[in-house]
């Protein structure tokens, strides 16, 4: 099952359908149960994320933040 706007993305070969796969993700563990924190990324037009609990990492040329915020 795929999220229907990645469809079209997944269709075209542009994000790999193991994304969506959440039982071999957990396998490769990338599950989050052992986690004390939630991994984000964060997008805006502007390229700025919104504030978050912890630092950011920027990444520009996506536009976007990673960060963790606890559980």
């Amino acid at each position: 099952m795929f999220p229907s706007d990645a469809m079209p993305l997944v269709a075209q070969g542009v994000l790999d359908e193991r994304l969506f796969d959440v039982t071999q993700l957990l396998q490769w563990r990338y599950g989050d149960a052992d986690r004390a924190d939630i991994p984000l990324i964060s997008q805006s037009a502007e390229g700025v994320a919104p504030a978050a609990p912890q630092a950011a990492r920027q990444t520009p040329a996506r536009r976007a933040s990673s960060r963790c915020a606890p559980r």
